[in-house]
């Protein structure tokens, strides 16, 4: 029978390369899953986002006492008419707050 003696660090290195090369082994693995998944997807004609809304944005400025809604681009919406009667809107507002100033 032969005996060997392993040092601790021998051991220590021994450990850490088997849990490299299992972390090495699982992100491979899920890389390809991820790849998998994604491909079977587009042959099956697959859209994650298809009934998903989206949110307008919300800006919040400290000049003034509303919320701003930004709007974002959707074919659905028709914002020329609803943004001219902002504009006149804001427009009117604004006059009024420097004729009030003054």
């Amino acid at each position: 029978m032969i005996f060997m003696y392993l040092d601790p660090s021998a051991t220590t290195a021994i450990i850490a390369s088997i849990a490299a090369v299992a972390a090495a082994i699982g992100s491979v693995f899920i890389i390809w899953w991820r790849k998998a998944k994604k491909k079977t997807k587009e042959i099956l004609h697959i859209d994650e986002n298809a009934n998903k809304e989206v949110e307008d944005e919300l800006v919040i400025n400290d000049d003034e006492e509303k919320p701003v809604v930004m709007e974002t681009k959707t074919e659905e919406a028709s914002t020329s008419d609803e943004t001219k009667e902002v504009n006149e809107e804001t427009t009117l507002a604004e006059e009024n707050k420097e004729e009030k100033a003054e």
